[in-house]
């Protein structure tokens, strides 16, 4: 006895054709368009207030006295916060991604001592509205003592001035694994080798919904409740806990729609550090949205870096080693830690082909 297959139908839908070349219906898009999403600036709480930062004009400079007097004084303003009301009320300031072995990150919520990029928050201003807030900060009058920045990081490593007093030739940190030397034989024997600096320009993820935050401090149950515009919203519960030294059963994090990230929104910086601080002293409900100007100035860069790499071939053409040896420009203050990005590049490196022998080094300025 036979038995008959009927070969299956030719079915041409998407799942015959797969993912790629297919129109995939989006089943948000209608909320959004409409006016129904929901985000960080939708959110109102009862008592809620606004803040606003006081920014730095200058690259690097020495903070002298702060006078808050005129903006304390401004009708509709609750509190004008300093490092030294603020900071000192941080209980630990860390990621999920810090790990032992990481070299030490300055990380302080309003800036100390010294200013160190333009922008740089010097003092926090909460008020009745952001309108009133926007208002004291122009009253708060800030004397800087200007010093000379660190403008190139390619030779911040050999310039005299440090942005951090402490960290010899503006280092935040380096790793190496396998000597470049050890393949040095490798590439006097072979019969093509090529080399090249290869530089990646800075860039600004600019979302169109920028940074934004409501938190929220119930000091009868001690818990905060933070909205957030955020791509991670189990970091920002964690990072809380340990800001604030409480448990992380009372930290709620409501995340809703979110208008753009691209790895901005990964991990909460130093505004949204002084906001949950600021609640919490408070005791009340505090929002602050990022404008653009400060999204462009202050909220971070990514991938001002460059490499020399070199790679050594047979008389085939076949890849027999590569070598790279990469610095980057961290800025003033890497978050989570300057170590982050490299070991992501040390691990793309040197990509899907086949590299008998490779080398890799990372330097952070």
């Amino acid at each position: 006895m036979t038995r008959t297959q009927t070969p299956p139908a030719v079915r041409d839908d998407a799942a015959a054709r797969g993912v790629v070349g297919t129109s995939v219906p989006r089943i948000e898009d209608l909320r959004l368009v409409t006016g129904a999403g929901t985000f960080v600036d939708d959110v109102t709480r009862p008592g809620m207030v606004h803040a606003c930062f006081v920014r730095s004009p200058l690259p690097r400079a020495r903070i002298g006295a702060i006078d808050t007097s005129a903006a304390l004084q401004l009708e509709g303003v609750f509190a004008v916060y300093t490092a030294a009301e603020l900071n000192t009320v941080a209980h630990q300031i860390s990621y999920a991604l810090d790990m032992p072995g990481m070299p030490p990150v300055p990380r302080p919520p309003l800036a100390e001592e010294e200013v160190r990029f333009v922008g740089d928050p010097v003092a926090l201003v909460v008020a009745v509205d952001r309108y009133v807030a926007e208002d004291a900060v122009e009253l708060v009058e800030v004397e800087y003592e200007p010093l000379e920045p660190v403008l190139d990081y390619v030779t911040a490593d050999s310039s005299p001035h440090l942005v951090h007093a402490g960290f010899a030739g503006n280092s935040a940190g380096e790793m190496a694994g396998r000597p470049a030397s050890d393949l040095d034989p490798i590439f006097e024997a072979a019969a093509h080798t090529v080399q090249q600096q290869i530089f990646q320009q800075a860039y600004l993820p600019v979302p169109m919904e920028t940074r934004g935050l409501v938190a929220e401090w119930s000091a009868s149950t001690g818990e905060m409740t933070v909205w957030i515009s955020t791509q991670s919203p189990h970091e920002v519960r964690g990072f809380c806990a340990r800001l604030l030294g409480i448990d992380e059963h009372r930290v709620r994090v409501i995340a809703r729609d979110t208008g753009g990230g691209f790895g901005l929104k990964v991990a909460p910086l130093r505004e949204e550090i002084c906001i949950q601080l600021a609640a919490r002293t408070l005791g009340t409900a505090v929002k602050w949205i990022e404008d653009r100007q400060e999204n462009l100035m202050s909220s971070g860069m990514a991938r001002h870096e460059h490499a020399d790499v070199r790679m050594a071939f047979d008389a085939e053409g076949r890849i027999l080693a590569a070598g790279m040896d990469h610095v980057q420009n961290v800025g003033a203050y890497p978050t989570p830690s300057p170590l982050t990005a490299g070991v992501v590049v040390g691990m793309l490196f040197p990509g899907p082909y086949r590299v008998p022998d490779a080398s890799f080094s990372v330097k952070f300025h």
